[in-house]
């Protein structure tokens, strides 16, 4: 599962939120090598997830009111598909950023075809590596593409409210 990007939002702009795939992986596409998350509770729009990173530790809010998919859906692929309906703009936003990422920049380091890319891109991305290794797609991998080729792509989701809030809602999804 694409868990893996977050980090590289908060060292690289101090910004929270996160980002999923176009398969319905989730995971974020902002990167964290050593990231965990706990869910809040709280009323509309409060609580909200704890992202810690080995540099850094931010909240962010739900921001969305409504039910919540995570509890009350069956499995990841269904929790995933009610956000997708809850957020359109921030999954179409995200799965952008997640395809960037994993299915053309870094696809052989964050391995690509474990993560739903149909096929290797023509031309390896300039941050990709030799071989699939989690810890160079988190800490090395990611960062250098939402910097470099999949900037534009970033930057999007980062400044979207929704792209940020169904980043955050998918990673609360069940396994």
């Amino acid at each position: 599962m694409k868990v893996l990007i977050w980090a590289a939002a908060l060292m690289a702009l101090g910004a929270v939120g996160a980002c999923s795939s176009g398969s319905g992986m989730t995971g974020s596409v902002f990167a964290s090598s050593a990231g965990s998350g706990s869910s809040g509770h709280g009323g509309a729009g409060g609580g909200g997830t704890t992202f810690s990173t080995s540099t850094s530790t931010a909240n962010s809010g739900s921001g969305a009111g409504g039910a919540d998919c995570a509890s009350g859906m069956p499995d990841h692929q269904t929790c995933v598909t009610c956000e997708d309906g809850k957020r359109p703009t921030g999954a179409m936003l995200y799965k952008a950023l997640d395809d960037c990422i994993y299915c053309t920049e870094c696809y052989t380091v964050c391995d690509g075809n474990a993560h739903g890319c149909p096929k290797p891109p023509a031309m390896k991305g300039a941050c990709d590596g030799a071989a699939p290794d989690k810890m160079i797609c988190g800490n090395t991998c990611t960062p250098c593409a939402n910097m470099g080729a999949c900037k534009a792509t970033f930057n999007a989701c980062i400044a979207n409210q929704e792209c940020l809030d169904y980043g955050t809602a998918i990673l609360k999804c069940p396994p």
